[in-house]
């Protein structure tokens, strides 16, 4: 991959490259009285670099620069008869159009009239943006090393609160720098659907986020690397190859003067109080000993010898961390044999055995943990007379093995703290990010910008992949993801005439992510001498687990155990062509662009990857005398030390490489109406193709329910399932896309005085985007390999022989499936609408008033599984006429295994989930905020009112509409307030006050938002379970009470659950009770079904998230060049 980045870097320094987005700057030159200046000389000059544009005025005194780099400007109209007019301070940024109104004084003089930008608003544009810049980034307080951690500071945008939305904590960790952002998993921007695809991060121009996800990123914005980053939510021009959201990070540029730094950002635990969860544990913890420590540097100037023609940037970080593991919260808390368990000694009235049963709870305690063991049965056959509970002489080689794998116990159990392994758990993740930039002025028609940065880091997998079930321990040898990232980007700008100019780029971004273990031999099979060698796939030693998930059962969670194969690799290329012809007061743009999205990884699951996972609970083992039940087999720690797992299956590591594209194409007309109005509109034709099989031999696989009959009865093994390999005639990604989607789009901005002091703007686009991978049903390859089930009792020497063993997916040699719909021709398109009104105020601050809206469509149908059951099915009898049971009434407690099969619509399948689109979502809000960039005190202080609805959930499996409501994204209230306030030099006459307060500056970031719908974020009928004393078939569960198991049964609403709170609820529960009780005959078959309330609730909100950060920092003076 190092060789194929070295040949597009050759390729962008020979021809063109691909680089940050850009703006333009636009102006009409006039004379005293009004009348227009023609061929006046018009020169742009970039403050940093020195690089400087020239053109003319045209007839109409119109004069354009596009494929502008973001920077500061200076602009200066020259005119024959006239005083020469210069502004500066004119900022552009990715996608602005600043519009200049110059007036030319009559020559008295050779003087030049200079004018510093008097106006700090965007007045050419309907965007609805959002700007950070690089005076502001340096002063807010980040957390971390990723500036998009600051974009919860901007309007519009809200923070997804981790745990089901009701913690006080963001769902991404901004503390921790990786290869990550918020973008798409930390915060949610104008109620975009999450990870749908309508947001985009760029970097330099290069498209970073996720492709396979549509969330986090391949690389890390580092906010001492980055000039600004503007963030567009709303109705832009044709020219924006993504949307609606985008947010494009401007890496740091090199001047015409050297420049350079050397920095220290850390935090260390030495500073830190301990938690309150340390402090409370039993037994209480220590100070978590974490540290986060970023030095760096950076050096900037022009290239020797080139006249100053050729400036560079570059920096470099590394970052050194160690944290509270994330997912865990830090600690790990398990159950694990006790000593004497692990030396065979099972009698409960040992000391720890008894410590043991006495924290428990009773039901496992009496019946599986604590009963004395006078027989077992072992892989040789049935062993009675078992003295004192002693079965050392029989420990399996396997469980002597695995043993060496998890810990011994260092707590004493008690009924408050039932577990006896408590665990600290600090992670590390260790790496460098580097970013380099050239701007190459070849000449004053010919410009060169090139950017490229990589990222590497060795970031701890402790546990497991991405989220840790309760009662985990973590995995020897030390697994690591180790991942490294790259982008290359950059922009080559040709201006033909004063009014032609063309604008190429091209791009890619990279990700190369496997998993390591810095220790193999701590899981190796032959280190360990596991005897076994099922499964052949792997020579990792095998997970476990506890089969009923729960710690009193004494078997920890080790899963994952085979994450060491799993590794993913993303590639995405992007190409753009922008032809830019300026006609009178029209400025009309003709591009066409085009983009790749390619996922390669490997499929590792996490509770059955490729080296096996046993799994243990109570085993029904009838191999006692006169085929009688051995009940010391009810032991899962026994069961262990036997070999005798209640399961084993495994799934050998198989390969999916799918690739997905697009092409677009455009025309849009910038059009100059009057001096005060400018109108935008152009239409975007976007031609895609979804994700497909890339190694052109599989393909993704599809299913109708028209093939699904026509093959039954003709025993094909998986009913109505058609891909590529087995069906010529089915496209290698199982459906395909319309042709062409067409997105129109408007804009309008009217500068009320010409001033650029007052302006309202708005417009309206539609915007298509690609799903990411989970619109895809993935490539249909052989598998390899089986999940496979035991016939109990089944002994891992007998799973290694492959007898006793049942090698059937699911249930009766049944399948689940998954497909995607090949009459499903549409993509999601979001179609979005604002108008904004901006005043500025006094120090330059802008006031505005915003409402946005949108309404998106074609999204991803949350109802996958077309195999539900509908309400009021077992009212009636079997229906299934292949079956045994066709036309038989059952108890309702007995419509179990093959019975319940019987009654799904699609009986040869468990389930079958058709991804397919369908679904939809809207926004609508107010937005006001308050912004000063300049000037000792800055700030930015603004509100949103908002409401996000869309369908989401399955409490009705079946009617989408009835999962229509709010979404779990919805906060109605956010509030945010990011300042800073500046000493600087003031004190200049008083050395002692100079010395003492000089260099200050202190400043804040706060945020207050609503609670997350509690409905939508945790659970739909909050838990709603129980019995019911009314009935004799009392259990209260959309089996009795609807006839179905696939519903989710709604409680009854008495009153507003909202209303009468009190001691810190957040729900009344008071206002719940149980629907109309279901009917049943003697034979306890369901004659009546019971009720069922609303899907909808009043809105219930839970707990408010409240952030406050705090930075206080001094800079001091060395020289005239230099500071700390």
């Amino acid at each position: 991959m190092s060789r194929a980045f070295l040949v597009l870097a050759i390729l962008v320094a020979l021809s063109t490259a691909y680089g940050q987005q850009t703006g333009s700057i636009v102006g009409t030159v006039a004379d005293p009285t009004g009348a227009i200046v023609t061929k006046a000389r018009v020169s742009l000059t970039n403050t940093q670099t020195g690089d400087i544009r020239s053109t003319t005025s045209n007839a109409e005194g119109f004069f354009v620069f596009t494929g502008t780099v973001a920077g500061d400007y200076t602009v200066k109209v020259e005119s024959r008869g006239f005083r020469g007019a210069e502004q500066t301070g004119i900022h552009v940024g990715p996608g602005d159009r600043r519009d200049l109104n110059v007036t030319l004084a009559v020559a008295t003089n050779d003087a030049t009239v200079t004018v510093v930008a008097a106006s700090s608003i965007v007045v050419e544009s309907g965007d609805l943006s959002s700007t950070l810049y690089e005076n502001n980034i340096k002063k807010l307080a980040l957390q971390g090393r990723d500036v998009t951690e600051l974009l919860k500071t901007l309007p519009g945008f809200n923070v997804n609160t981790s745990y089901n939305g009701v913690q006080n904590k963001p769902g991404y960790d901004t503390q921790i720098t990786s290869i990550a952002s918020a973008v798409g998993r930390g915060v949610t921007a104008n109620g975009a659907p999450d990870r749908a695809g309508g947001a985009d991060l760029i970097s330099d121009g290069a498209h970073v986020l996720d492709p396979g996800c549509n969330c986090n990123a391949n690389q890390t914005i580092n906010a001492d690397m980055v000039s600004e980053v503007k963030v567009t939510t709303s109705a832009y021009g044709a020219d924006s190859t993504t949307g609606p959201v985008v947010v494009s990070a401007v890496g740091k540029s090199g001047s015409s003067a050297f420049h350079g730094s050397a920095y220290l950002h850390f935090r260390d635990h030495s500073m830190n109080s301990n938690d309150w969860i340390y402090k409370h544990q039993t037994p209480a913890q220590e100070r978590p000993n974490d540290r986060y420590w970023y030095p760096g540097g950076q050096i900037g100037g022009p290239v020797p010898f080139t006249h100053k023609k050729l400036v560079f940037f570059t920096g470099y970080e590394y970052y050194n961390q160690s944290f509270p593991e994330q997912s865990s919260g830090g600690l790990l808390k398990a159950l694990v044999p006790t000593l004497s368990e692990r030396a065979g000694h099972f009698d409960p009235t040992l000391a720890d055995n008894a410590a043991l049963c006495s924290a428990i709870a009773g039901w496992v305690a009496g019946q599986y943990r604590c009963q004395p063991i006078t027989s077992i049965d072992t892989a040789n056959g049935y062993v009675g007379g078992i003295k004192n509970s002693d079965v050392s002489a029989y420990i399996a080689p396997g469980a002597q093995a695995l043993m060496k794998m998890i810990p011994a116990p260092n707590h004493t159990p008690t009924s408050a703290a039932d577990y006896n392994w408590v665990k600290p758990l600090i992670n590390t993740n260790n790496g460098y990010m580097f970013h380099a930039k050239t701007d190459y002025n070849l000449s004053d028609s010919t410009k060169l910008y090139v950017s490229f940065n990589q990222q590497h880091e060795l970031y701890g997998s402790p546990v497991q992949r991405w989220w840790i079930p309760a009662d985990s321990i973590d995995t020897p040898g030390g697994p690591a993801t180790s991942a490294t990232s790259r982008t290359i980007s950059g922009n080559f700008v040709k201006v033909f005439t004063p009014t032609i100019t063309n604008e190429f780029i091209a791009g890619l971004s990279y990700l190369y992510d496997p998993i390591t273990f810095s220790n193999s031999k701590a899981v190796d099979r032959k280190a360990l001498n596991y005897p076994y060698a099922s499964p052949n796939t792997s020579s990792i030693m095998p997970s476990i687990m506890n089969s009923w998930w729960t710690n009193d059962m004494g078997i920890p969670m080790m899963m994952d155990t085979g994450r060491g194969s799993y590794f993913e690799r993303k590639w995405q290329p992007s190409i753009d062509d922008n032809f830019t012809v300026v006609l009178k007061t029209h400025t009309l743009k003709f591009g066409v662009s085009w983009m790749q999205s390619a996922n390669r990884g490997t499929n590792v699951g996490q509770s059955d990857g490729p080296n096996g996972t046993a799994a243990y609970g109570p085993v029904w083992d009838y191999n006692g005398p006169g085929g009688s039940q051995i009940t010391s087999a009810y032991n899962p720690v026994l069961d262990f030390m036997l070999d005798l797992p209640s399961n084993f299956s495994y799934l050998p590591v198989t390969l999916s490489d799918m690739k997905g594209s697009g092409w677009g194409f455009y025309g849009q007309d910038q059009w100059k109406a009057t001096k005060r109005l400018t109108i935008n509109f152009g239409l975007r034709l976007s031609h895609d193709l979804p994700w497909e099989d890339a190694s052109g031999k599989y393909g993704a696989s599809a299913w109708t329910r028209a093939w699904y009959d026509a093959d039954l009865g003709k025993g094909v093994s998986l009913p109505g399932m058609r891909w590529h390999a087995n069906d010529s005639s089915v496209p290698l990604a199982g459906r395909s896309l319309d042709a062409i989607f067409f997105a129109p789009r408007f804009g309008v901005a009217l500068d009320l005085y010409g001033n650029g002091k007052t302006v309202f703007r708005g417009g309206f686009g539609t915007y298509y985007y690609r799903d990411g991978l989970g619109g895809s049903s993935g490539t249909s390859m052989a598998q390899g390999g089986t999940q496979c089930s035991l016939r109990t009792p089944t002994f891992l020497s007998q799973v290694d022989a492959g007898t006793n063993v049942a090698c059937a997916n699911t249930l009766g040699g049944l399948t689940s499936g998954s497909a995607v719909d090949p009459n499903d021709h549409v993509e999601p398109h979001t179609y979005t609408y604002n108008f904004t009104v901006s005043q500025q105020l006094i120090g330059k601050s802008i006031l505005e008033l915003t409402y946005s809206g949108s309404q998106s469509s074609d999204l991803i149908n949350n109802l996958t599984d077309v195999n539900k059951i509908p309400i009021g099915a077992f009212l009636k009898p079997d229906p299934n006429p292949e079956s045994a049971d066709y036309g038989k009434r059952f108890a309702i407690d007995k419509i179990t295994g093959t019975v319940l099969q019987d009654y799904r619509p699609l009986t040869h399948y468990t389930s079958m989930n058709l991804i397919r689109h369908g679904a939809w979502a809207n926004y609508n809000a107010l937005q006001a905020s308050w912004l000063k960039q300049q000037g000792a005190l800055t700030f930015n202080v603004n509100y949103t009112l908002s409401k996000t609805l869309g369908t989401s959930g399955t409490a009705d499996p079946i009617n989408i509409e009835n999962d229509y409501g709010l979404l779990g994204q919805d906060r109605t209230h956010a509030f945010n307030v990011s300042w800073a306030y500046e000493l600087g030099n003031r004190f200049q006459n008083n050395k002692l006050k100079a010395a003492v307060l000089n260099g200050w500056m202190i400043s804040g970031i706060d945020t207050l938002q609503s609670g997350a719908p509690l409905q939508q974020s945790f659970s739909m009928n909050l838990g709603f379970q129980g019995s019911n004393a009314l009935s004799t078939y009392n259990t209260i569960n959309s089996t009795y009470y609807l006839g179905t198991p696939d519903y989710t049964l709604m409680p009854n609403l008495v009153c507003n659950p909202a209303a009468g709170l009190s001691g810190g609820a957040y729900i009344n529960a008071k206002c719940f009770n149980a629907p109309a009780t279901p009917q049943f005959d003697g034979n306890g078959v369901l004659t009546a079904l019971g009720g069922q309330g609303q899907y909808h609730m009043p809105y219930l909100r839970g707990p408010a998230y409240f952030t406050n950060d705090l930075s206080l920092s001094r800079t001091l003076k060395i020289s005239e060049h230099q500071n700390v």
